[in-house]
């Protein structure tokens, strides 16, 4: 099994993941969402949780916020659930 990557560190991480969690659980009956759940389960939704927590953290590995954190990761996640 490969060993889990933290681009920017496990608590940057766990903090992204929490929120990639919470948007799912408020957006539970659209889209990829909704799809994920009905072909693979809970277990679905896990596994979606930290695949788009892992794409979005590798994808601004290194930067610093600026305040911008929640807005450029709600587009992130509305663009990943809209597929």
């Amino acid at each position: 099994m490969k060993e889990k990557q933290f681009p920017n560190g496990f608590t940057n991480w766990m903090e992204t993941h929490h929120d990639v969690v919470e948007f799912i659980t408020r957006n539970s009956d659209h889209s990829e969402i909704h799809r994920r759940r009905q072909l693979q389960g809970l277990g679905g939704l896990y596994e979606l949780a930290e695949e788009w927590t892992d794409e979005f953290e590798k994808l601004h590995q290194g930067r610093g916020w600026d305040g911008d954190y929640f807005d450029e990761l709600q587009d992130f996640l509305t663009e990943k659930n809209n597929l």
